[in-house]
């Protein structure tokens, strides 16, 4: 069983200031949510392990090869990052409880059918887990292809760039055969991370749901998600938000156990009504066009409770308190 990583989340309150605003003669404010982000300790299954706790971890990533972006510039370095920030580890450089390092090559192999096309591929990875006192651990990623003898005309690519899905399958993917490295060492974690963070949650949410190897609803799912709602970055917690609303739409039987979830929702609802008056001077109503993050938060709210109610923090703060 590959082994997963300790990790024991750091709770960081974001302040919020009481925010009183007359809005067409309804004054509201910002409440004052009393959560903290919770801790969700991750373990390595490996022998040496078994007491390491890791708050924080020195990253190198050094990748070669023609790589296409993800998303908005996103490379592997920024891509791993993402991933170990929402489980609210925190990536430093220096003094640091533990190191990991990445080196990923990935290649696209031509050939000439009459048109010269990238068909063909030669992908590697290694990724090693260091702390002092500990045994290190590595784990390694290996697929080649050679082009094959005939190709449909329609199917020849001519770019040699690596597509973003092929390298973040390298470091993430789920294949029984060729399991990415980050997944060999953090298992759900890992996947968790993923859907996250992920763009595309239509797939990720259910992919976790379906391919967790214990419960997706286990205590350190809940915890992990949470945390992330507590992130200092506005479209993490609106990612998360997304991540939860897809999951609970998947497990819709279970939805009594993801309430814990919902105070922490509304922290960080009542997070954007600041952030929304400190940016823009005034905060949305949550009618209308409501903007991006704060419609993220609402939907999961609705999805796990079944209420509805306008996308307001102290409105859904106070159904919770009536609970």
């Amino acid at each position: 069983m590959p082994p997963r990583l300790r990790i024991v989340l750091t709770s960081t309150a974001i302040g919020l200031v009481t925010v009183l605003l007359a809005g067409c003669g309804n004054p509201r404010t910002t409440p004052d949510v009393g959560v903290t982000a919770p801790r969700a300790p991750l373990t390595v299954e490996a022998d040496g392990w078994s007491d390491v706790d890791v708050a924080s971890v020195c990253l190198i990533v050094d990748a070669a090869g023609d790589l296409e972006p993800a998303r908005t510039g996103v490379l592997p370095y920024e891509y791993v990052v993402a991933l170990i920030e929402a489980l609210s580890v925190d990536v430093v450089a220096g003094d640091c409880d533990a190191e990991l390092t990445i080196d990923l090559r990935a290649e696209l192999i031509g050939a000439s059918y009459g048109p010269f096309c990238y068909e063909g591929h030669d992908l590697t990875a290694t990724a090693r887990l260091t702390a002092a006192g500990t045994p290190d651990l590595t784990v390694s990623f290996e697929l080649y292809r050679d082009p094959p003898d005939t190709i449909l005309e329609t199917a020849c690519t001519r770019d040699p760039q690596v597509p973003s899905a092929m390298w973040q399958g390298i470091l993430t993917g789920d294949d029984e055969d060729h399991p990415g490295v980050l997944v060999q060492l953090l298992g759900d974690r890992a996947r968790l991370a993923r859907d996250i963070t992920s763009d595309m949650h239509e797939l990720g949410s259910r992919d976790f749901a379906g391919t967790a190897e214990g419960d997706p609803l286990a205590p350190w799912v809940l915890d992990t998600m949470a945390a992330a709602l507590h992130a200092q970055e506005r479209a993490l917690r609106a990612s998360t938000a997304d991540a939860i609303d897809r999951l609970a739409g998947d497990l819709w039987r279970r939805n009594d156990e993801f309430l814990p979830l919902v105070p922490h929702l509304i922290w960080a609802l009542a997070a954007e009504d600041a952030a929304e008056v400190e940016t823009l001077g005034e905060m949305d109503d949550g009618k209308g066009d409501i903007p991006y993050i704060r419609a993220r938060l609402g939907m999961a709210l609705e999805e796990i409770t079944n209420e509805e109610i306008p996308y307001r923090a102290d409105l859904w703060w106070e159904w919770w308190q009536d609970q």
